[in-house]
């Protein structure tokens, strides 16, 4: 199993943001190849959002009470105190990219790029303009460059316009 991520402040711990109108908390990724099961349950949620793309392979996310096999290619969105239970497979060699968020203005922000709140995948198709803007945000957070924080949030919004662009198109989605 290969892990690479970058977390805001070098912390692992989750809060929700009052003042900013959107920031990122961490970012990274996980490649399951050598690891039979790497299984994530979090029964209250976290405070803050998720999005999850799976880069290659599949994973296995239980929504509304059923298990939904999701492949490369697609994103699972979670929002706050939402219960996240779901697995990936190392026979499966996934891959999966993850950006954790919060801001007082988050649900306005996927209101806007057309980011719909009433589902949880988000058939956006496979991109390499998304693994580039995670590499980069999570870049961000190991680098702490001078104005990092604000870099964060417009590569985060770029990440958005793509998806939306891309759900726009017309990618199949899953049954």
């Amino acid at each position: 199993m290969y892990v690479n991520s970058g977390y805001l402040n070098n912390s692992r711990i989750p809060f929700k943001e009052t003042k900013m109108d959107l920031r990122i908390l961490s970012v990274g990724t996980y490649q399951i190849q050598s690891w039979p099961k790497l299984p994530t349950w979090r029964p209250k949620g976290r405070i803050d959002w998720q999005l999850i793309y799976v880069a290659a392979g599949e994973g296995h996310f239980q929504l509304d009470d059923k298990e939904i096999i999701v492949p490369a290619g697609n994103m699972v969105l979670y929002q706050p105190k939402q219960e996240q239970r779901y697995f990936f497979l190392g026979k499966d060699n996934s891959q999966y990219w993850f950006v954790h968020f919060t801001g007082r203005q988050v649900k306005s922000i996927l209101k806007h790029y057309e980011i719909p709140l009433d589902g949880y995948i988000l058939h956006t198709g496979i991109s390499y303009e998304y693994e580039d803007l995670f590499k980069r945000m999570r870049d961000e957070l190991l680098e702490c460059a001078l104005c990092y924080e604000e870099n964060l949030t417009y590569l985060l919004r770029e990440l958005l316009i793509i998806m939306n662009r891309r759900m726009n198109q017309g990618i199949p989605k899953i049954k």
